[in-house]
């Protein structure tokens, strides 16, 4: 499998638990002018074929170091944007106890270990935006002039 770095981008979502991730995901694959193939570490990319790996979407709760270090040293060098969500705890806390599918507490455990690091080519607030607007301000920074460099950066660190 080769992937295609000259005309394919990467987005990767890292947000605690309950930041609505997915939310944003879907609405991106909605408004962005080429495909974007979801990615995210439950999903089976390998039954796809090679034509939609070259823009994978993926959303993540990077907890641990060695993952932290596995998504620097994989995706340092090709066009690469980190997407930092955010949100306070108190209302990840809420949403976490308004969907049946979460395990209360989560979202307190990863909150200060999730976004720590700090540097991002973008961070959105799920608590002031919504999932299509987040979308609309993570299209603008893709499509925009600047490369990505958050992942060049702490690939420096």
């Amino acid at each position: 499998m080769k992937l295609n770095t000259e005309n394919g981008t990467i987005i990767i979502l890292n947000g605690t638990s309950s930041s609505r991730k997915t939310s944003i995901l879907k609405a991106l694959q909605d408004i962005m002018d080429e495909p974007y193939m979801e990615a995210g570490i439950d999903k089976f990319i390998w039954v796809l074929p090679d034509r939609y790996l070259d823009r994978p979407l993926w959303d993540d709760v990077l907890v641990e170091d060695t993952w932290w270090q596995g998504c620097i040293e994989r995706f340092s060098k090709l066009p690469a944007y980190l997407i930092g969500i955010r949100c306070p705890l108190e209302v990840l806390e809420e949403r976490e106890k308004s969907r049946r599918n979460r395990t209360l507490g989560q979202a307190h455990l990863q909150f200060d270990i999730v976004l720590g690091r700090g540097i991002y080519d973008l961070e959105v607030d799920t608590s002031i935006l919504t999932a299509e607007e987040c979308a609309k301000s993570i299209k603008e920074r893709i499509t925009s002039e600047e490369p990505p460099s958050a992942l060049k950066i702490l690939a420096r660190i």
